[in-house]
């Protein structure tokens, strides 16, 4: 007698079976830049001053708010000050 058999089991056959997954959310992107928090500004001129305000929003990781040219944008504080500029004058 096999171990199958002294535990009731029948034969194991594999048959694919056929399972649809539901599509995700589609997508709201028109423009592949528009995930960016400053996207739709212009160039900032680099010889002009740029005001930026940073408020400390605390967190696990360190989270700051950045606000300028009349929009906001939330960073961690992992990422470099040069990056975020470099982001806000796009």
């Amino acid at each position: 007698m096999t171990r199958d058999a002294e535990l009731g089991k029948g034969s194991t056959r594999w048959r694919p079976v056929r399972e649809t997954i539901a599509p995700g959310a589609a997508g709201t992107r028109q423009h592949p830049r528009s995930g960016y928090r400053w996207f739709g500004c212009y160039r900032w001129p680099r010889d002009q001053k740029l005001t930026l305000t940073f408020t400390y929003r605390a967190g696990a990781e360190c989270w700051y708010l950045v606000e300028g040219r009349g929009r906001k944008g939330v960073f961690p504080g992992v990422v470099a000050l040069h990056d975020v500029i470099q982001e806000v004058m796009q």
